[in-house]
């Protein structure tokens, strides 16, 4: 019923008027917004192209939902099976890969769970169950909480932990979610890039990763024209041109590279 809740109060941001004219509709990951990305490529993209950018961070797999009712344009999102499920519905089209970072698990320097330097994460989800030590779950329908949701799911054949007091969902962004983990001493996975940006403030720890097993791509896909006809064709096409371009692709290449040392993303169409 949560999710239902956020479902329909996000949407109902997002959907107010498809966009008209100049205007394109970007449904995204949260992760995106929170690291600072957005705010380097917005404004490249709109001092060439004759659109303006309007942000609709969802979390991916409410992006994606956005996307299929057609209340947005564009999309740039982390979640494959919900990206799978809206091209073989139709409801969107031209999937490009942008992008990728990794997946860590953060947790409180104690680290109950003992899982410290493990190069599994699956191995690192097994121990923090088997000892019970608290987590916070994003619960919010995003790429990372799907991405989460497969790691319980190979060890329980459930998505989350059943009955398991340990376990609480946050239904928030990336950012606020690592935040209340470390106001509670949880564990909690998250993006690296959201990590580099403001895991410092948190309290928690880096323990497990950034591994090349915990690779976390995002896309670009378009709303269909054919399903949607008032969708921004034009404007979504160039938007998407412009992430998987030279110029888009060498802004994510070097963004935060001199502030953290090293790039929050690398890119996949350079």
């Amino acid at each position: 019923m949560a999710l239902l809740i956020l479902l329909a109060a996000a949407l109902a941001g997002c959907g107010e008027g498809v966009s008209q004219g100049g205007e394109v509709v970007l449904a995204t990951s949260t992760s995106v917004v929170d690291s600072g990305l957005l705010d380097a490529l917005i404004p490249a993209f709109e001092d060439s192209h004759p659109y303006r950018v309007r942000v609709e961070p969802l979390g991916s797999g409410l992006a994606v939902q956005a996307a299929l009712d057609g209340e947005c344009d564009v999309t740039l999102t982390h979640s494959y099976a919900d990206e799978q499920q809206a091209l073989t519905a139709f409801l969107t089209v031209d999937r490009r890969e942008v992008m990728h970072n990794r997946f860590i698990i953060a947790g409180p320097p104690a680290d109950p769970a003992g899982i410290r330097g493990l190069d599994d994460p699956n191995e690192a989800f097994k121990r923090i169950m088997l000892a019970r030590g608290p987590f916070l779950s994003r619960g919010d329908g995003s790429g990372t909480h799907a991405a989460e949701q497969q790691a319980w799911l190979s060890l329980t054949g459930f998505s989350q932990p059943q009955d398991a007091s340990w376990y609480r969902l946050s239904g928030k962004g990336m950012a606020d979610t690592l935040l209340e983990a470390g106001r509670s001493g949880a564990y909690t996975l998250c993006d690296l890039a959201v990590w580099l940006v403001r895991g410092g403030e948190s309290g928690l720890e880096m323990l497990v990763g950034p591994e090349d097993r915990m690779t976390n791509p995002y896309v670009v896909m378009r709303v269909n024209p054919e399903a949607f006809p008032d969708v921004n064709e034009e404007g979504s096409r160039a938007f998407a041109d412009f992430l998987t371009g030279p110029e888009a692709q060498r802004i994510i290449r070097d963004f935060g590279a001199e502030r953290y040392g090293t790039p929050l993303y690398h890119p996949d169409a350079l």
